[in-house]
């Protein structure tokens, strides 16, 4: 266990005192472990964040710090510890044989290390709980009667119930339920110590359901805390210099082209040490690693461990020296580890773009981003992915495959499993790194060469490693190949003749236009440019890289598909009702000389169309960048950014005089906040959202409470002053 780091943030209600600072978790456990007969509290539920290591802090302190503290070694021997995963346990039935069989072998495994010949033939019983008490009970009658060579197995048992989390509420009842009984002084099992590693939700729930049927003076609270980010990496580096030091043997590293290079261990471990040297002169990289992880000490480890083993790492090492290492070429390390690109089923992170095998249509390739769009808008179930996903074309299937691959990948965790509905509380840290890694170049280049699609756009697609100057445009090309094709794709993807049979036409354009899902391929191109204009001026790759000229330059930094980003709009406002002429709304204006019923569209691909007002229909116009839809109270769409054109709106709308006085002053307010301009953004996308659905004439409540849940938790006081509204405060339930 020299990988283990016990220095943790602490979180623990207490005003204990260890008397060794990196082991204080462990220390605080064992004070409640040995404490005295009155003061000491036999379960102890383990509060930590999903991945936070609380199964590793309690399988340490079990397996490694109590049998080797020289105070209570015998003692702790003479107790007998099951230790049960159930995770993934979604029955009553599965819990009872997972938990049972595994007490039975323990059992078993106990007697035969204390020198007693004891076992019961456990196939003669179909059902282990039987079996269980069988044992148990002849082990207690035996401890009565005395053994025969005048040793106990265990007197006391001790117990660890590990991600009850992960099962549904009746599983979780059932697991308490059984500590109850044994609990009990009556029972012919004496419990020392019991621990739940468990998430603070789930124990809150517990709580409030009124089905904690454990005497509060029987139970304890332990909240733990995350452990240092730096720590956790230079131990994993340590343990890898450690591991090579130990071998002897040198290590194979690639050279120019197809050569490979055999280097001693020494220089291996030198590389590890500059390794760790160069990436804590860059903390935002363990934070970030932190953050797309959710502190999964697990998933730390492989992105952590992918950088060690990275071939790319150790070329930049050894030919052209650390100075040139910066983020772009960490990041790719991150990516691509023991593979010279990102690997969709090795790597820690996510291939957003990668979540269906064989795509046959443009929705196989959208499904990641726009299920990822839903989880950043706060959309928190299955259910209602579904629901939203469903109208724009997608089967419930490819929805649910998606959500369970971005679980995995720890983006929520669920709370509640009912079936369809399936809730789940979504990590903000790993949404947050998401949202900035899925357009940053070195993401982009990676994901280019990676991702399934058709055959034809494959030919396009040429893979190419990052330490390899050579490759540098071949690189650049094949990004930019790809950013048109996912272009292709959303244009595709908005045709209305292109939504399938499972979904009906008009739910299609009437959701397209109320979820205002981003534009993918704009916020590719804007980020990609930007890093190419960068290195444009840095003229390294005009000096080094074969292929790269001034006129090379040139014809990139000109491609269609960055100016074409410039003047695009950032959502799709309406369906494309397949007019050949039309792309992703870019701008909106009145005509000059069409008359007022009619407004002119620029296109994604600078073309222009006219289209005519119709009548009772909210006329659209273009301000300050900003789309906004006059039609409030005709369930049009709605944009908040812009306050003059907002507040106009509002004004000249014939909703409720109350309720329009309380959106106005909300709008007002926004601009108050001392926030970043991403969450004012955030809170007046949601302002837009709310405003839409309270202006029609039968509003959804549910739809308006998400959207002022949303506003809350980074605006209390807009939050207040639209709860002032008689309206609003209606839907909310007050």
């Amino acid at each position: 266990m020299d990988l283990y780091i016990g220095d943790r943030e602490w979180l623990a209600d207490t005003s204990f005192t260890p008397k060794n600072r990196s082991r204080k978790y462990e220390e605080y456990l064992h004070s409640i472990f040995w404490a005295l007969p009155k003061e000491h509290r036999r379960v102890v539920f383990l509060l930590g964040q999903v991945g936070c290591g609380k199964s590793t802090l309690i399988d340490y302190y079990l397996r490694c710090y109590c049998p080797n503290d020289p105070e209570s070694k015998e003692y702790y021997d003479r107790k007998l510890v099951i230790n049960v995963d159930v995770k993934r346990v979604q029955t009553i039935e599965r819990f009872n044989k997972v938990f049972y069989r595994k007490a039975s072998k323990k059992i078993d495994l106990k007697c035969k290390e204390r020198g007693i010949d004891y076992q019961i033939e456990a196939e003669k019983y179909k059902d282990y709980e039987l079996l269980v008490d069988l044992k148990l009970s002849d082990i207690t009658k035996m401890i009565s009667d005395g053994f025969p060579n005048g040793v106990r197995p265990f007197k006391y048992i001790v117990l660890c119930i590990d991600n009850i989390d992960q099962s549904p509420v009746d599983v979780q009842d059932h697991a308490i339920q059984i500590v109850r009984d044994w609990l009990e002084p009556d029972s012919e099992i004496d419990l020392w110590q019991v621990f739940f590693p468990m998430w603070p939700d789930t124990f809150e729930k517990l709580i409030k359901s009124g089905k904690m049927i454990i005497p509060p003076e029987d139970y304890l609270e332990v909240l733990i805390g995350q452990i240092n980010g730096n720590d956790f990496f230079e131990s994993r580096a340590g343990a890898v210099s450690r591991g090579i030091e130990n071998d002897g043997k040198g290590v194979i590293y690639p050279g120019e082209g197809d050569a490979k290079i055999e280097e001693d261990n020494g220089k291996c471990v030198k590389f590890i040490r500059k390794t760790v040297y160069k990436i804590n002169q860059h903390p935002s990289m363990i934070k970030f690693v932190q953050d797309i992880t959710f502190g999964d000490l697990r998933r730390m480890l492989e992105i952590w461990h992918d950088v060690l083993a990275s071939d790319a790492m150790f070329y930049y090492y050894r030919n052209i020296g650390y100075e040139m290492v910066g983020r772009y070429q960490i990041r790719d390390a991150m990516l691509t580890g023991f593979y010279h690109v990102h690997h969709k089923g090795k790597s820690g992170i996510l291939n957003l773009y990668y979540m269906i095998e064989e795509p046959k249509c443009e929705r196989d390739l959208l499904i990641g981003p726009h299920v990822f769009f839903l989880l950043h808008k706060k959309v928190t179930s299955y259910g209602e992915v579904c629901e939203c996903l469903m109208d724009l074309g997608y089967t419930k299937k490819a929805v649910y495959q998606t959500l369970d691959n971005f679980k995995k990948y720890n983006f929520f965790h669920l709370t509640e499993d009912y079936e369809v509905l399936r809730f789940f509380e979504i990590h903000k840290d790993v949404i947050n790194a998401y949202e900035m890694l899925h357009v940053e170049d070195v993401y982009l280049d990676n994901i280019a060469m990676t991702t399934a699609v058709r055959k034809e756009i494959k030919r396009e697609l040429k893979r190419t490693v990052a330490f390899r100057l050579d490759d540098f445009v071949n690189r650049v090309e094949t990004t930019i190949n790809f950013i048109k094709y996912i272009r292709e794709e959303e244009e595709a993807f908005c045709r209305v003749s292109k939504v399938p049979d499972i979904a009906h036409k008009d739910r299609f354009k009437s959701r397209l236009m109320e979820l205002k899902l981003p534009i993918l391929w704009r916020s590719m191109a804007l980020s990609y440019y930007k890093r190419l204009s960068a290195l444009s001026k840095e003229r390294y790759y005009l000096y080094n890289a074969k292929k790269v000229t001034e006129e090379w330059w040139e014809i990139i930094l000109n491609n269609g598909i960055f100016t074409g980003a410039e003047s695009c709009s950032k959502w799709y406002l309406m369906p494309d009702d397949d007019m050949n002429n039309t792309k992703p709304i870019a701008a909106v204006s009145p005509t000059e000389n069409d008359g007022e019923e009619s407004v002119r569209i620029k296109t994604g691909n600078g073309a222009t169309i006219i289209l005519r007002r119709e009548k009772h229909m909210g006329n659209e116009v273009k301000i300050d960048g900003d789309i906004i839809s006059s039609a409030v109270g005709k369930e049009a769409s709605v944009n908040a950014h812009d306050i003059v054109t907002y507040k106009t709106i509002i004004e000249k709308s014939d909703i409720d005089a109350d309720l329009k006085e309380k959106l106005v002053e909300a709008r007002e307010k926004i601009e108050e906040l001392d926030l970043s301009q991403n969450n004012k953004d955030d809170v007046a996308d949601d302002l837009s959202e709310l405003t839409e659905e309270v202006s029609k004439t039968e509003p959804n409540a549910r739809r308006v409470q998400r959207s002022w849940r949303h506003i809350k938790e980074i605006a209390p006081t807009v939050a207040a002053t639209l709860s002032s509204a008689v309206n609003i405060a209606n839907l909310l339930g007050g």
